[in-house]
């Protein structure tokens, strides 16, 4: 019994010090800001699939936080390999992890690489060698769920260029649409380049059928919003590509005497039909601050600006070319970039955004109708509870939205 003493003793000690560890943790989290999903207007059921991470840099800890429905959970309250992990993993990726992780093993954390249908979970990769240098093929793995089965592929991607990046991928009757924005700079004549790339990946037959190449006009790599929209996600049958530079140069707008620090310069707007891989560029009128493309509903593409603090939303026919105001909504803030509308999700007919106030400890979230460009829920993100133990400086940033029930 004498020999197993300093073991129990050990363990106990572990036991312990682990219980008190996250007793502390749990107590010092309370005294962070708790965050509360108030409804402004719209439908309040529509916030309950809202999932917002976000950042607390204090006084006494720098914590990283996720906020829903419910409340707020602050990392440190997590177990202890999602601590290590962070929360920059992606909910739907950390759902697939939990639930295949042989098959996620090893597997980059970017949902836009991952598509799923039915039982069978689809991976995409580019992969790069330990110097970060691109090795010309692009890799495909497929696992069904049910019969347990692999398969992998290899598709000869020899003209990407450096720094490729995989968009949210598409399927239409066994065809997946791989769609990559991908970009290189040269030093010797310090000039940019950014093409798109679309394989299309015939899953039945286990090869690549096809695929398109073009390239966008990229004046400024650091301030480039490009975006891939489809007209239909479930059957795609057209894919828009469109490219804009956010200039941080001051704009004078002299239709209601303000000035903005941010103005937005529309590049291009290209058109693929999927079916007979033409290629289209569509011409709109530019001035000298445009709105920035943000959807496109199969008809009209979305555009939104920022008027001070009304964000303007107008929509442009692609068959007439007649651009329409539709929809207003108001802010009660000044300090809103138009860099926060990468916080975007186009899913189910809805458009959500998550807009954060910059330096002000709070965020407004949107949701609208793809097809009406009616605001369906307006929310703002604010403080409920906060109780610090140690006066000093804070700043939150609400930097990522998710929906936890897409199901994709």
């Amino acid at each position: 019994m004498k020999k197993y003493r300093a073991l129990s003793i050990l363990t106990i000690i572990i036991i312990v010090t682990f219980s008190l560890f996250y007793v502390q943790s749990h107590t010092l989290s309370q005294s962070f800001p708790q965050y509360k999903i108030n409804t402004i207007e719209g439908d309040e059921s529509l916030s309950d699939e809202l999932l917002i991470k976000g950042d607390f840099y204090g006084p006494y800890a720098d914590e990283e936080f996720e906020v829903t429905r419910e409340g707020t959970n602050y990392l440190r309250d997590e177990r202890l390999t999602k601590r290590l992990e962070g929360n920059h993993v992606p909910n739907k990726v950390q759902q697939l992890r939990n639930e295949q992780r042989k098959f996620m093993r090893m597997k980059s954390y970017d949902e836009n690489e991952y598509f799923i249908v039915e039982d069978t979970i689809i991976s995409v990769q580019i992969p790069y060698s330990r110097w970060g240098i691109y090795k010309g093929i692009i890799e495909l793995e497929t696992y069904n769920r049910t019969t347990k089965e692999t398969n992998r592929y290899e598709i000869d991607a020899p003209d990407l260029l450096d720094y490729a990046m995989i968009e949210k991928m598409y399927m239409n009757d066994g065809i997946l649409y791989i769609p990559i924005l991908n970009m290189e700079y040269s030093m010797d004549t310090d000039g940019e380049k950014t093409k798109f790339h679309l394989y299309m990946f015939d899953l039945n037959e286990g090869k690549l059928i096809d695929s398109i190449e073009t390239l966008i006009d990229s004046s400024d790599y650091y301030g480039a919003f490009a975006n891939v929209f489809v007209d239909n996600d479930q059957q795609p049958t057209e894919m828009i590509i469109t490219h804009a530079v956010i200039s941080e140069e001051y704009y004078e707008d002299t239709t209601d005497e303000a000035t903005y620090p941010e103005a937005i310069k529309l590049a291009n707007i290209v058109k693929i039909d999927l079916e007979t891989k033409e290629i289209t560029e569509i011409e709109i009128e530019k001035s000298n601050n445009d709105a920035l493309p943000i959807a496109y509903n199969g008809s009209e593409i979305l555009f939104v600006n920022i008027h001070s603090d009304i964000l303007v939303f107008e929509s442009y026919n692609v068959e007439t070319k007649e651009k329409t105001e539709k929809l207003n909504v108001e802010l009660d803030s000044q300090n809103i970039s138009i860099w926060e509308f990468e916080n975007k999700i186009i899913h189910d007919g809805k458009i959500y955004f998550l807009l954060d106030h910059d330096m002000e400890q709070r965020a407004t979230v949107l949701i609208i109708d793809l097809l009406t460009t009616e605001l369906l829920f307006k929310g703002a993100i604010e403080i409920e509870d906060y109780l610090p133990i140690q006066s000093g400086e804070t700043e939150v940033y609400f930097h990522t939205l998710e929906l936890r029930h897409d199901g994709k």
